[in-house]
Protein backbone atom coordinates (compact mmCIF):
# COMPACT_ATOMS: atom_id res chain seq x y z
CA UNK A 1 0.00 0.00 0.00
CA UNK A 2 1.31 3.44 -0.94
CA UNK A 3 0.58 6.16 1.60
CA UNK A 4 -0.87 9.47 0.46
CA UNK A 5 1.39 11.61 2.64
CA UNK A 6 0.97 14.73 0.47
CA UNK A 7 -2.80 14.81 1.02
CA UNK A 8 -3.43 17.18 3.94
CA UNK A 9 -6.81 15.49 4.57
CA UNK A 10 -4.87 12.43 5.78
CA UNK A 11 -3.24 14.31 8.66
CA UNK A 12 -4.71 15.34 11.99
CA UNK A 13 -3.04 17.87 14.29
CA UNK A 14 -3.32 16.38 17.75
CA UNK A 15 -0.85 18.45 19.75
CA UNK A 16 0.17 22.11 19.58
CA UNK A 17 1.74 23.38 22.78
CA UNK A 18 4.23 26.05 23.81
CA UNK A 19 6.64 24.89 26.51
CA UNK A 20 8.74 27.08 28.75
CA UNK A 21 11.41 26.04 31.25
CA UNK A 22 9.71 25.80 34.65
CA UNK A 23 11.06 22.58 36.18
CA UNK A 24 13.75 23.11 38.79
CA UNK A 25 17.03 21.50 37.79
CA UNK A 26 19.51 21.52 40.69
CA UNK A 27 22.05 19.33 38.82
CA UNK A 28 22.02 21.51 35.70
CA UNK A 29 23.82 24.72 34.84
CA UNK A 30 20.33 26.13 34.24
CA UNK A 31 18.01 26.96 37.13
CA UNK A 32 14.99 25.71 35.18
CA UNK A 33 14.55 23.30 32.28
CA UNK A 34 11.55 22.22 30.22
CA UNK A 35 11.91 18.62 31.35
CA UNK A 36 10.34 15.51 29.89
CA UNK A 37 7.09 16.22 27.99
CA UNK A 38 4.58 13.35 27.98
CA UNK A 39 2.12 13.87 25.14
CA UNK A 40 -1.37 13.28 26.64
CA UNK A 41 -2.60 11.03 23.87
CA UNK A 42 -2.52 7.27 23.15
CA UNK A 43 -1.13 6.69 19.67
CA UNK A 44 -1.97 3.85 17.29
CA UNK A 45 -0.57 5.32 14.08
CA UNK A 46 2.88 4.28 12.91
CA UNK A 47 3.33 7.53 10.96
CA UNK A 48 3.75 10.74 12.93
CA UNK A 49 4.94 14.17 11.82
CA UNK A 50 6.50 16.56 14.33
CA UNK A 51 7.62 20.16 14.20
CA UNK A 52 9.60 21.80 17.01
CA UNK A 53 10.12 25.51 16.58
CA UNK A 54 12.31 28.01 18.34
CA UNK A 55 13.43 31.48 17.28
CA UNK A 56 17.12 30.52 17.13
CA UNK A 57 18.01 30.22 13.42
CA UNK A 58 21.52 28.88 14.08
CA UNK A 59 20.42 26.08 16.42
CA UNK A 60 19.66 22.67 14.92
CA UNK A 61 18.76 20.15 17.63
CA UNK A 62 15.34 20.16 19.32
CA UNK A 63 15.56 16.94 21.33
CA UNK A 64 14.24 13.43 20.88
CA UNK A 65 11.09 11.35 21.16
CA UNK A 66 10.71 7.94 22.76
CA UNK A 67 7.78 5.56 22.78
CA UNK A 68 6.30 4.45 26.08
CA UNK A 69 4.14 1.32 26.22
CA UNK A 70 1.94 -0.09 28.99
CA UNK A 71 3.24 -3.60 29.71
CA UNK A 72 1.15 -4.85 32.62
CA UNK A 73 4.24 -6.10 34.46
CA UNK A 74 3.47 -5.18 38.06
CA UNK A 75 6.85 -5.95 39.64
CA UNK A 76 8.25 -2.81 38.01
CA UNK A 77 6.81 0.37 36.57
CA UNK A 78 4.02 -0.83 34.25
CA UNK A 79 5.17 1.57 31.53
CA UNK A 80 8.27 0.64 29.55
CA UNK A 81 10.27 2.64 27.03
CA UNK A 82 11.14 1.18 23.67
CA UNK A 83 14.91 1.56 23.19
CA UNK A 84 14.92 3.73 20.05
CA UNK A 85 15.30 7.51 20.30
CA UNK A 86 13.93 9.57 17.41
CA UNK A 87 15.97 12.77 17.10
CA UNK A 88 14.19 15.93 16.01
CA UNK A 89 15.72 18.94 14.29
CA UNK A 90 14.63 22.48 15.12
CA UNK A 91 12.42 24.35 12.69
CA UNK A 92 12.08 21.37 10.32
CA UNK A 93 9.14 19.10 9.75
CA UNK A 94 10.21 15.58 10.72
CA UNK A 95 8.42 12.42 9.63
CA UNK A 96 8.72 9.53 12.10
CA UNK A 97 7.89 5.93 11.22
CA UNK A 98 7.37 4.13 14.51
CA UNK A 99 6.87 0.44 15.30
CA UNK A 100 3.39 -0.24 16.64
CA UNK A 101 3.11 -3.31 18.84
CA UNK A 102 0.47 -1.76 21.11
CA UNK A 103 -1.03 1.65 21.82
CA UNK A 104 1.76 3.93 22.94
CA UNK A 105 2.53 7.35 24.38
CA UNK A 106 5.14 9.70 23.01
CA UNK A 107 7.59 11.37 25.34
CA UNK A 108 9.65 14.35 24.16
CA UNK A 109 12.99 15.14 25.81
CA UNK A 110 14.48 18.53 24.91
CA UNK A 111 18.06 19.39 25.87
CA UNK A 112 18.43 21.53 28.99
CA UNK A 113 19.68 24.60 27.11
CA UNK A 114 16.38 25.00 25.26
CA UNK A 115 14.37 27.29 27.51
CA UNK A 116 11.25 27.62 25.35
CA UNK A 117 9.85 25.65 22.46
CA UNK A 118 6.67 25.18 20.46
CA UNK A 119 5.86 21.57 19.66
CA UNK A 120 3.32 20.34 17.08
CA UNK A 121 2.41 16.72 16.35
CA UNK A 122 0.26 15.31 13.55
CA UNK A 123 -0.84 11.72 13.08
CA UNK A 124 -1.40 10.09 9.72
CA UNK A 125 -5.04 8.96 9.54
CA UNK A 126 -5.29 7.73 5.91
CA UNK A 127 -8.64 8.99 4.67
CA UNK A 128 -9.46 5.73 2.79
Amino acid sequence: MILQLSNNQNWQLIYNQFHIANVEAPKSQFIYVIGEVVIPFLFESSIVSVFASLNKPTWNYAGYFRQKIQTGIISTNPESYLPTKYHVDLNKSMLLQLPVIAEYKLVFCPPEWIQELNLKIWIYIDGN
